[in-house]
Order: C-alpha cells, then sequence, then structure tokens
C-alpha cells in the first residue's frame, strides 16, 4: 500500500481552529484519515467506503455519506473535508448535513479543488467534474446559511491585504486549491 505524508498548510490550518483535546475533529471523506493525530481534538474520520482505492488503504471509524451522518445535531466543533467535496453526489445536501452536525460557530473548512485542477482531473480521468473557483464555492457555503466564510491560501500562514489578493488570483490561475473556511450561524 502506499504511504501518504499529511499536507503541512492543512495541518496549520487545523491547528488553528482546533486548540482542545475536548473538541471533536470531523473529516469527511477521510480516506487513509492522514489528519488523525494533526491536533489535540478527538478525530472522527468518515467515509463512505472501508475499501482501499488504488493502492491506498483507507482508515475510517465511520461509513456514512456526507449528506447522511449519524452525530447529534450541533454536536461537532470542526468539520473538514479535503479533496473530497467535488466527489459528493449533492453538494447542497452535504453543506445542509455539515450544519446541522456542527454546533453553533462551529467550524466548516472546505479544502477542495479549484476549476484549474478539475479540469485537468476530468481530462486524465475521463469523469465530468464540477468546476468552481474559490469564490464561487465561498458563495455556495453562504447560500447554505454559513457566517464568516472566507478564502484561504494553501500557505501554513496566512497573509493580508495586497498580498492575499495576489495570492489567492495565483492559486486561481496556476494552483489548484479552492479552501473556504466558515462558523454555522446560529438558529
Amino acid at each position: 500500500m502506499t504511504t501518504l505524508e499529511p499536507v503541512p498548510f492543512v495541518v496549520a490550518t487545523l491547528r488553528q481552529y482546533v486548540n482542545s483535546p475536548k473538541q471533536t475533529v470531523v473529516d469527511v471523506g477521510c480516506g487513509p484519515a492522514l489528519y488523525r493525530h494533526a491536533t489535540s481534538g478527538v478525530y472522527v474520520g468518515v467515509d463512505h467506503l472501508v475499501e482501499p482505492y488504488g493502492s491506498v488503504s483507507r482508515d475510517v471509524d465511520i461509513v456514512a455519506t456526507a449528506s447522511s451522518m449519524p452525530f447529534e445535531d450541533g454536536s461537532v466543533d470542526v468539520l473538514f473535508t479535503l479533496s473530497a467535496f467535488y466527489a459528493f453526489p449533492d453538494h447542497d445536501a452535504a453543506l445542509r448535513e455539515f450544519a446541522r452536525v456542527l454546533r453553533p460557530q462551529g467550524r466548516l473548512i472546505l479544502f477542495d479543488y479549484n476549476r484549474r485542477a478539475q479540469r485537468a482531473l476530468e481530462r486524465t480521468e475521463g469523469e465530468r467534474r464540477p468546476k468552481w473557483m474559490a469564490i464561487g464555492l465561498r458563495r455556495r457555503v453562504q447560500r447554505a446559511g454559513f457566517r464568516d466564510a472566507r478564502l484561504l491560501l494553501p500557505k501554513e500562514e496566512q497573509t493580508v491585504g495586497l498580498r492575499r489578493f495576489v495570492g489567492l488570483m495565483r492559486e486561481e490561475l496556476h494552483g489548484q486549491w479552492a479552501i473556504v473556511t466558515a462558523t454555522r450561524g446560529t438558529r
């Protein structure tokens, strides 16, 4: 089986939002659960399959789809998905489920592929893919009722001002990531 390593900017982002061992951190589409030990929080890996994909084995705690997870309402502190959101069959249903399971002010982080990366995947894999710009993914998250949605750069430290704007444009044109974070509003 192939051994993969956690991506440093993902680890840094998770550590920014998970600062207590009592926080529940859910990784939807966890695959090999690379981020199980990335934070002090209680990690729960969710995936719709347990079988390996290709040469990569999965390390799944709960078998479930993104749109139907067996968590109580408002029981999750941080929910993230890495390179998986695009593959969910119903993105809006997944976002509704994420909002349901997150506590009020709970954190959502979507690390997904941007349209440039999706086009490349479509060419190599021969499957239709959603193709969103980072700003379009942020709008989708906002329409689902999440608050304070903002774009992140695939970096361990975020920049501000003009450097941030240039970094986001560079990522859109030459990179592969569309990264959005937001909080669940209170109901």
